[in-house]
């Protein structure tokens, strides 16, 4: 399982290579790299009020069909759990592109892409934990994903 969590994030890793100088997601962006990154940065800069992200989370839950959210609320993070369904490869795929969503249900709430980069917001390096899948962001990319290992701890 942990390969496949592996594949898929090496995959989207792949797909995005040509948005950084020379492939490196350490490198400046190519035209191509700011092209996909500044509809996020301008969806995000149409959030007057930075507390949306928690409006985000819980609409994100709810199309995950989850019925309970915990906000954590410590010194130096938030962690926001939720009983929802675990992301699956389209999930992955999903939430690394501005504008697009696997969603199909008409009745689920926010269908514009943009519901997890809200964290944005209050986070250089926001995280998702969920079923097989552990990886990271920051907010000089925005949609490369990071592998992270697993954190047993939560």
């Amino acid at each position: 399982m942990l390969q496949k969590a592996e594949q898929v994030i090496s995959y989207i890793q792949k797909e995005y290579s040509s948005y950084f100088e020379g492939g490196d997601p350490t490198k400046p962006l190519t035209r191509a790299g700011l092209g996909a990154i500044n509809p996020t940065k301008a969806l995000l800069d149409n959030f007057s009020e930075y507390n949306r992200f928690i409006e985000e989370m819980i609409q994100n839950a709810e199309d995950s069909k989850s019925s309970e959210i915990i906000f954590h609320i410590q010194d130096d993070n938030i962690i926001v759990e939720n009983n929802g369904y675990p992301f699956d490869e389209d999930d992955v795929k999903s939430i690394t592109i501005v504008g697009e969503t696997t969603k199909q249900d008409s009745d689920s709430i926010g269908m514009f892409g943009l519901g997890f980069k809200s964290v944005f917001l209050l986070s250089d390096n926001p995280s998702i934990h969920s079923g097989i899948f552990n990886f990271s962001f920051n907010s000089k990319t925005y949609i490369y994903p990071y592998l992270e290992q697993p954190d047993h701890k939560r």
